[in-house]
């Protein structure tokens, strides 16, 4: 589908909902499925591959329904959590939209989103929301949900007029007080403003250059060309696209990995950056400021800077296996590692992935996807750097009942065969395998870096200060390269998370452009939705506490007094510092989990004590519901600009 830049015009106008007159029918969800799909009619929708997905859905509390979809808030929590400015507001029409060039699949905006309307796209893995059907507004038409609901239930309605109305006052204020009134927005907003403030201009006019385009590359290129200096970009790869796509590429979701590209030459160009690709640095001397460059053609030159921005990113990590370099054994870190599987798997009927991580899990489910037998190595157990061990036997489980075979407990000692992959061992058995695909985890790509005698962290990655600045003056270091600060402790470690990198990405640019920005530490979140299952990890878990010398205490977090239907339960975990502050949050949902994550990344971003959080602790969705039906079945306006006073 088409990348969400469609021209917009201002309406003026929100959609509301009578909830006496909802049906729970969900006609709404079909027409917004429908009218985000390739074929445009449902005969067709039912053949595409995957399905188009919807961006409404309808909670039911005391028999009535209430449509929920995104309230295009002015200053939401998904446009302030955002690393590379997907999430915007559209000024034209009122809306907040996804611009998919600069998404860059760290499904933060979804983690953060109170209504739990924001959802991965399975097609690009970009995020997809309401747009409020501006298309169709364009061609004079009123939203598809509007237009299907029978009952007339969905309204669309002037935004001015609704206001003025008791009723419509009312009933924004319900949605509004599931956030607390826009209170959490303007407490985090000071905090996350230490990671992602604007760059100011002004200054001599520097020569930066960006080796890597990836999202800390992109981002160091871009700030660093606000900041006012002369940016160019050098990078190896042809196309800059969405990391997380990879398993989408795999299951066949797209064609080709320039449908999830991102930073494309245009936005690039608009920002001022100039691009020289493909091109490789294959040295870098930080005393001289000059980089040797080999063009296409094999050509090399010297190029000349002022300050330097290494984001050469991680490359797959190999475990010492025999057999590991036989036919079919594949690693899915790059494009070309992806086509390799694709082409492997054509035939096969068994694989065997090797991995902990989310992006491992990713790859089996879109191998199952594709009708493999799919066989899970982990020498200790799933997600061990994400969640806690119950809650990685609680995944294991239910991945067990979506068809995956774990091998637990032990690697997998050898990869047997002739020159292509037969089978492996695992615990002294013959494990049958025509793929093997190896996910173990990203080295530091510091082959340059280290060549140029920067200081290297025990880690192994790129050793860089408050500043994003390496041991040469000059030089700067961000992404999976080089090591970031703790939030929590302020501690340098390796946490090589995308959303992560684009941060220490955007102040290694505004830096090595002449600005002065440090930050005490970066806050790790992450979610992602593997074989129905939601899940989601802020902050610490007693594995990266460890690593930091960070002594924490594991609580329980019950489901909220609301949730009391089985398809709304969580599975939550809270940990707290000596002083009782929430330093780390876990939960596990099967439907809408984000109403309960962003409560997690509040808690944790703000500190608050363990006895502070569980007084607020709730789910939204549900709350709605029942508070919509306690008005007295107003008019419910589920999708506005949050409002001050309201």
């Amino acid at each position: 589908m088409a990348k969400a830049k469609a021209k917009s015009k201002a309406s003026g106008k929100i959609i509301a909902c009578r909830v006496e007159h909802c049906l729970g029918c969900r006609s709404c969800e079909i027409a917004c499925a429908l009218a985000h799909s390739e074929s445009q009619d449902l005969l067709g929708a039912l053949a595409e591959h995957p399905r188009p997905q919807r961006r409404v859905t309808v909670e039911v509390a005391g028999g009535h329904g209430l449509p929920l979809q995104c309230r295009h808030c002015e200053e939401g929590l998904c446009q302030l959590v955002c690393p590379t400015g997907a999430i915007h507001r559209d000024e034209a029409s009122g809306t907040t939209q996804v611009d998919e060039d600069l998404c860059i699949g760290c499904k933060l905006c979804i983690l953060m989103c109170p209504l739990g309307v924001l959802r991965i796209g399975e097609a690009t893995r970009a995020t997809i929301k309401c747009d409020q059907c501006i298309e169709r507004q364009a061609e004079g038409m009123e939203p598809a949900c509007v237009a299907a609901c029978p009952t007339h239930a969905l309204q669309f309605v002037d935004r001015e007029e609704a206001a003025k109305e008791e009723a419509h006052v009312a009933a924004i204020s319900v949605v509004a007080a599931l956030t607390e009134g826009g209170e959490p927005e303007k407490a985090m907003a000071e905090k996350v403003a230490k990671a992602k403030a604007k760059p100011k201009k002004g200054g001599k006019k520097r020569h930066v250059v960006v080796i890597g385009s990836n999202a800390a590359g992109a981002l160091a290129a871009i700030h660093a060309a606000q900041a006012g200096a002369k940016v160019t970009l050098i990078t190896a790869d042809e196309v800059s696209y969405r990391r997380p796509a990879i398993p989408a590429l795999i299951a066949g979701y797209m064609d080709d990995i320039r449908q999830a590209a991102i930073y494309t030459p245009e936005t690039f160009k608009s920002h001022g950056v100039a691009v020289r690709a493909p091109a490789t640095v294959t040295r870098l001397d930080p005393k001289a400021k000059t980089l040797t460059v080999q063009g296409p053609k094999g050509k090399t030159e010297t190029v000349s800077f002022d300050a330097c921005v290494l984001a050469t990113g991680g490359t797959a990590a190999r475990p010492k296996i025999p057999g590991a370099d036989k036919q079919g054994v594949c690693t899915f870190t790059t494009v070309e590692g992806a086509q390799e599987i694709i082409r492997f798997a054509e035939g096969a009927t068994s694989a065997v992935v090797v991995g902990a991580s989310f992006i491992a899990l990713e790859v089996a489910q879109a191998l199952l996807e594709c009708g493999l037998k799919v066989y899970f190595n982990v020498r200790s157990r799933i997600l061990r750097r994400i969640v806690e061990p119950d809650l990685s036997e609680h995944l294991e489980r239910h991945f067990a009942q979506r068809g995956l075979v774990l091998l637990k407990d032990e690697a997998i000692g050898e990869i047997g065969g002739g020159e292509r992959v037969e089978y492996v061992m695992h615990k002294g058995q013959k494990i049958p395998a025509d793929l093997v695909i190896l996910g173990t985890g990203v080295q530091p790509n510091v082959k340059l870096a280290e060549a140029a005698g920067l200081k290297l962290a025990e880690s192994g990655a790129v050793a860089v200060d408050h500043a994003m600045r390496t041991s040469a003056s000059g030089v700067y270091a961000a992404g999976d390269c080089a090591e970031v600060p703790d939030f929590s402790t302020g501690k340098f470690t390796y946490s090589a998370v995308g959303s992560t990198g684009a941060l220490a990405g955007a102040v290694a640019g505004t830096n090595a452009a002449g600005g002065d920005r440090k930050v005490d530490g970066f806050l790790r979140a992450q979610a992602d939705e593997i074989l129905g299952l939601q899940i989601y990890s802020i902050g610490h878990t007693t594995t990266t506490a460890k690593e930091v010398g960070l002594a924490v205490t594991v609580h329980d977090l019950p489901s909220p007094p609301e949730a009391e239907r089985a398809r709304d339960e969580v599975k939550a975990k809270l940990l707290t510092d000596a002083k009782d502050r929430i330093v780390g949050a876990q939960a596990i949902a099967y439907h809408h989990g984000s109403q309960y994550a962003w409560q997690l990344y509040k808690a944790v971003l703000l500190g608050e004590t363990r006895k502070a959080f569980l007084a607020h602790w709730a789910a939204p969705r549900l709350k709605a519901a029942h508070l919509a039906e306690e008005i007295g079945f107003g008019e419910i306006a589920v999708q506005t600009a949050a409002e001050k006073g309201t």
